[in-house]
């Protein structure tokens, strides 16, 4: 129990520290009114954590990258800003591409974080942005069954033009025959990941293990990977994998 809780304990006669149903932070949990029954939640904590959660539980932590309107950058802060009418948990990201910064990472005179070029950084809501997906969801999105007519094959995007600029719809063929193959991912040897917004193994790392075992050649350029543990952890749970793409992630690359 840290400082903060200890404080509380000696305010209030009924209270006790709790895990919230997510690896985030611990919410303090208090009924100062004896007459009530239950405990009363302070539940702003886990408002605050739930902002930053992935969709698939995992929590977007300072250094991760992230993808907003089709921009890519690196969170550099998290927390409040300590203005009046900036409540709650914003993102401080220093972007890719500085056309979509503002500043330098500070505010009203206070430096929140620093930034790879004097305008490259911003600051964001959690919701606002995208913190990825785990490489084995990336793969079950891209190969896993399709239950949409022509295997989520967009028909009236199949076409041919002539000479004369006329566009003839070309008939797809055994694409549910394909996607069904494709569909059983341990036969998988080539998968192409790009630009699919992969932030890493994640929480998945056992089902990348035992149902993708057979990859030999991945593809996960221009993608949401941090720094090269995160790559090295997908290549450990394939352990067939000869040939790894990890082009346009400048971040990493430098």
């Amino acid at each position: 129990m840290n400082k903060s809780s200890r404080s509380l304990s000696r305010r209030y006669a009924y209270t006790k520290d709790v895990r919230l149903p997510f690896d985030c932070r611990w919410a303090h949990v208090e009924d100062n009114r004896p007459s009530l029954k239950g405990l009363c939640v302070h539940v702003r904590h886990a408002i605050q954590c739930t902002e930053l959660l992935r969709a698939d539980g995992s929590l977007i932590n300072v250094n991760d990258r992230v993808s907003c309107d089709g921009y890519i950058g690196t969170v550099k802060f998290i927390g409040n800003l300590n203005q009046e009418k900036t409540k709650g948990i914003w993102l401080g990201v220093d972007w890719d591409n500085e056309e979509r910064g503002k500043h330098d990472g500070s505010l009203n005179g206070v430096q929140y974080f620093t930034t790879s070029t004097p305008k490259s950084g911003s600051f964001v809501r959690p919701k606002k942005v995208n913190g990825g997906v785990s490489c084995y969801m990336a793969i079950k999105d891209r190969y896993g069954k399709q239950e949409e007519e022509n295997a989520g094959v967009i028909a009236d995007e199949l076409y041919v033009v002539d000479s004369k600029k006329k566009k003839t719809i070309v008939e797809m063929v055994g694409a549910e025959f394909i996607n069904l193959k494709q569909s059983n991912l341990n036969y998988l040897q080539e998968v192409v990941l790009k630009e699919m917004l992969v932030y890493g193994v994640g929480i998945h790392g056992n089902d990348l293990m035992n149902h993708t075992r057979n990859i030999q050649e991945l593809d996960i350029s221009k993608n949401l990977l941090s720094s090269w543990e995160n790559v090295a952890n997908i290549a450990k749970c394939l352990p067939n994998l000869e040939n790894l793409n990890v082009r346009y992630m400048y971040n990493i690359l430098k």
